[in-house]
């Protein structure tokens, strides 16, 4: 074996590499990822820095460098301590480079979604898989039903799925990254996606009117102009205009708003319409306001945005 690279891990994420002596090569600095937390989001767009030339005699590094990313947690520049680039990445939506530039380009192996990629082999590490950018696929199917992975899960006190559950959250394709839509989700560590992305878990109103949003059973005013305010808000509603509209699988809030007859309460569905009418008009009860989780179907008391 010409090379013995160890690794150091806090949770799932790599702290620090190792040679076969033992002595520390590269440390990584990390701060909080798109979710805010320090691990929510796999790590995703949490790296901060990456530091190298070990000192024995003083047991500190010489040289940093710091990571810049895009709205996707993908890194696409890094910068010296003298501010100047050391590395440059652009990418398509599914990962493949497309082109980098810098002295520590081709060194630095985290990029794509701010996962170590295996060079080598044009593949990227996200903890329970690996993910091919050129087939845009993962190399296996979801593993939340495997035993293995499930007691794997457990140590690190994350929720149990079964494979059902898996196909249910995931699609029958369980090969399928981020439900082919990388702008808008993202995965955290190979097992299901999640908001994120260029898109996120917000929603922003651009109207001249307040919007509410429904986020885990309460109404939250989003005032013109304004958003919700965590990446991970999981919004499953929102009324616009007198009507409620249903955020449901892989669909996002601008599309819904923008196309009445879609999953929308109370909207007069359009002739000829293939869906039938609950009781508000429009979808089924699955997509009224109590259906997501409001309390019931009436809609938010109003409130008055500052001026």
């Amino acid at each position: 074996m010409a090379n013995d690279n160890r690794y150091v891990y806090d949770g799932l994420r790599v702290i620090q590499e190792r040679d076969g002596s033992n002595n520390p090569t590269v440390v990584y600095t990390r701060g909080s990822d798109l979710s805010g937390t320090f691990e929510g989001a796999g790590g995703i767009g949490g790296l901060l820095a990456r530091s190298h030339a070990y000192q024995s005699g003083s047991g500190s590094f010489t040289n940093h460098n710091l990571y810049h990313a895009d709205g996707g947690g993908n890194i696409t520049y890094m910068v010296n301590s003298s501010q100047s680039m050391v590395a440059a990445y652009r990418y398509d939506p599914y990962g493949n480079l497309i082109s980098s530039s810098g002295t520590l380009a081709s060194t630095n192996t985290y990029r794509f979604s701010s996962k170590e990629g295996l060079i080598n082999a044009n593949l990227y590490y996200y903890g329970y898989r690996s993910y091919d950018p050129n087939f845009q696929r993962w190399l296996n199917r979801d593993p939340l039903g495997d035993i293995a992975i499930q007691l794997a899960i457990v140590r690190h006190r994350e929720p149990i799925f079964d494979a059902l559950r898996a196909e249910i959250s995931q699609g029958p394709n369980l090969f399928t990254f981020v439900a082919n839509r990388p702008g808008f989700y993202i995965d955290a560590n190979g097992l299901g996606w999640q908001p994120g992305g260029m898109g996120g878990g917000r929603v922003c109103n651009d109207t001249k009117n307040p919007v509410y949003a429904l986020i885990d059973s309460k109404y939250k005013l989003v005032c013109p102009k304004g958003c919700t305010s965590a990446w991970s808000d999981d919004v499953d509603g929102f009324w616009v205009g007198g009507h409620f509209y249903a955020v449901t699988g892989v669909n996002i809030g601008s599309e819904q708003a923008s196309n009445p007859s879609h999953n929308c309460w109370g909207c007069p569905p359009p002739p000829p319409s293939p869906y039938p009418r609950g009781p508000g008009g429009g979808k089924e009860a699955s997509c009224s306001p109590r259906g997501r989780g409001a309390p019931n179907d009436d809609p938010p008391p109003p409130q008055r945005c500052p001026p």
